[in-house]
């Protein structure tokens, strides 16, 4: 795997809400800076970092909905369940910040040992 590969895959995380379990990517830093200024809502961020989810079936998504069916990501039908369902945006949002803020933290330590160590080596 690639160090960009690499880089990718650790923005990337799983979180289970009301039976669904979301994948979700972690905003850039560069991202957030560009939308500081916007009126961007968690449920348009959230629509933007959600890039798939699974144990989604029918029922999940309307009363007569058959649990043996199962749903296929697809960016229509999240953006209609999150507005019929703030609890899920409001979960999942605040999550998505504390990863976002925690990964912000752990990356401001990233070279700080190595450049020690380094100087330590010569």
């Amino acid at each position: 795997m690639s160090l960009v590969e690499r880089i990718k895959k650790e923005r990337t995380y799983q979180k289970e809400v009301s039976g669904i379990t979301y994948t979700l990517e972690i905003p850039k830093l560069s991202f957030i800076a560009q939308n500081l200024e916007t009126n961007l809502t968690g449920f348009d961020l959230l629509k933007l970092q959600i890039k798939d989810w699974k144990n989604a079936n029918e029922a999940h998504f309307v009363e007569d909905g058959d649990e043996k069916v199962d749903v296929e990501f697809d960016g229509e039908i999240l953006e209609e369940f999150l507005s019929d369902h703030p609890e899920v945006v409001k979960e999942l949002y605040a999550d998505l910040i504390d990863k976002s803020m925690k990964r912000s933290e752990k990356l401001s330590q990233l070279g700080k040992h190595s450049k020690t160590t380094s100087k330590k080596q010569k």
